[in-house]
């Protein structure tokens, strides 16, 4: 969000929850610098703890054990992205006016998402 409301986002397909997504944000997004290199590249599949580098979109995948230790969920070692790695051309980040109209557009489309990280 920037200092008029103003709101930029992607979109994670996989494990959105917070103990995924959110976790992965948390440990290894936590500065404004990282969470901008992030967004530049558009829409995730899956979120990694790196931007890592092109892979072929269904292989290439590999998981290490959470730096939270037992019982946290496995995380990617690298960020799989619609763009960069399957081509697609609509995988850009969205900008909204402010954070109730990201809201509407979300919900106006096939289905809404279960969580925002903001």
């Amino acid at each position: 969000m920037n200092e008029r409301g103003q709101i930029t986002s992607i979109y994670c397909h996989s494990d959105g929850f917070p103990r995924g997504v959110g976790q992965i944000l948390w440990d290894y997004y936590n500065s404004e610098e990282k969470a901008r290199a992030l967004m530049d590249g558009g829409n995730l599949s899956e979120l990694g703890i790196t931007e890592g580098e092109k892979v072929e979109f269904l292989e290439g995948r590999s998981w290490e054990p959470s730096q939270r230790g037992k019982g946290w969920p496995d995380v990617a070692k690298q960020s799989v992205l619609y763009g960069r790695d399957r081509g697609d051309i609509d995988a850009h980040p969205r900008a909204s006016v402010d954070f109730e109209t990201l809201k509407r557009e979300l919900l106006l489309g096939c289905f809404g998402p279960e969580h925002l990280y903001l």
